[in-house]
């Protein structure tokens, strides 16, 4: 057999780089393609065209300042007579009338073992005829009794001074029974969770962190994904420039994929540019700023039923890794249970908030802790920081339907 020349070798090994060089460009523009194609589902850069007016709270929301008054004196009589009654030496310190509960704080005198106070819920609730609670905090044992008299408009607490002169991505949570209200940065709280059952008022809940955020920020500096599941509660939102509502699965899992590789994306740019997080990338290029994007499930147990095991592991990676680039999660579910809510969701959702549950099983897989069973609903919840251990009890803001339409509408003028 013929030898071949060294030439016809030199083209044969040529033809074959050149092969190979063209199926790795074609490769590489496949790729680019497929991200592409699977980045579309977020929203692009936003770019302002004209000054953005935001809403006034006071022209667009109810609200007011003053709550009504009941027999607290009577109260306070029936609790120190239940406390004479079975000889537990106690002051009553302070008595807070918020606009559900009054609480009576009370002191236990030297000797007299706290314990001994709060097994005596039944007769306390019995001398009060209500569903009163105790509890014991800060060497003060507190008694909360439900008043059912008024209600907290998020407009009491967006008036406030310390949310007006907030300059970050601030949320109206709630008031507490002394009347301070209650804010968290969403950079701060990294991830939250919020679970209650049927008409606890976790959409009502979601709806204030909404607006909070949209009556403080402008499109360029964040976009709010809301996964709405129902189709109905949140399509208020759906023609502003901030937000995105998703209704279909599998609209909801491509958005978290491409979530998942934006995330990626974002990594790639603080590294090249050698800053640390999305605070220090900002502050570095003051002139082009790396937007948050905050994402709002309304119902994780639909998701994760329809969505498959898929859904739950691109919620973990973003909540284990999406914070430092400014991508957060805000997950709300009528189904605490550890099938929903599972070991990795809950190990990085650092900020809870729970709203009335069925059981104290529930209570534990939400907050970790019981107390959820014995809240009242309709927007009484336990609120835990992140970073905090202990829940405080807080009444959510409402907000109606003609509130939310008001907004809405002063925010599309910008449009």
């Amino acid at each position: 057999m013929r030898k071949k020349s060294v030439f016809i070798n030199c083209m044969e090994a040529l033809t074959a780089n050149r092969k190979h060089s063209e199926a790795r460009t074609l490769l590489n523009a496949g790729l680019k393609e497929s991200a592409e194609r699977q980045t579309a589902a977020t929203a692009p850069a936003y770019e302002l065209t004209k000054p953005y007016i935001f809403p006034a709270v006071d022209g667009n929301m109810t609200y007011h300042t003053s709550w009504g008054s009941h027999g607290v004196k009577n109260e306070a009589e029936t609790i120190l007579s239940v406390l004479n009654s079975f000889r537990l030496r106690s002051t009553l310190a302070k008595i807070n009338q918020g606009p559900r509960l009054t609480q009576y704080v009370i002191e236990p005198a030297p000797g007299t073992q706290v314990q001994a106070i709060l097994r005596h819920e039944k007769e306390f609730q019995a001398a009060l005829h209500c569903n009163a609670s105790l509890r014991f905090d800060n060497g003060y044992v507190y008694i909360e009794v439900p008043t059912g008299t008024e209600t907290v408009f998020l407009g009491d607490m967006l008036i406030d001074n310390e949310f007006q002169s907030s300059d970050g991505f601030t949320m109206a949570i709630g008031m507490a029974v002394d009347g301070s209200k209650h804010y968290i940065d969403i950079a701060k709280a990294c991830h939250i969770l919020i679970s209650g059952m049927t008409g606890s008022g976790k959409s009502i809940v979601l709806h204030n962190l909404i607006l909070s955020l949209l009556m403080k920020k402008d499109p360029v500096q964040m976009h709010l994904y809301i996964i709405d599941p129902k189709a109905t509660e949140f399509e208020y939102y759906k023609n502003l420039a901030a937000c995105t509502v998703v209704s279909e699965v599998n609209g909801a899992v491509e958005l978290l994929k491409s979530l998942c590789i934006e995330m990626d994306r974002r990594y790639s740019v603080l590294a090249s540019t050698g800053c640390r997080d999305i605070d220090s990338y900002n502050a570095k290029f003051a002139d082009a700023p790396m937007r948050r994007d905050i994402v709002f499930i309304d119902e994780l147990s639909d998701l994760m039923s329809m969505g498959g095991k898929s859904v739950e592991g691109h919620i973990v990676r973003i909540a284990q890794k999406a914070r430092a680039c400014g991508i957060h999660l805000v997950i709300a579910t009528q189904y605490p249970v550890a099938k929903v809510v599972t070991g990795l969701i809950k190990a990085n959702m650092p900020t809870k908030i729970c709203l009335r549950v069925g059981t104290v099983t529930n209570s534990m897989v939400a907050l970790d802790m019981a107390g959820g069973e014995k809240l009242m609903g309709h927007g009484d919840m336990l609120f835990l920081p992140n970073g905090s251990l202990s829940p405080v009890r807080l009444q959510g803001g409402f907000v109606s339907e003609t509130a939310i339409n008001n907004v809405v509408a002063g925010l599309m003028k910008n449009q």
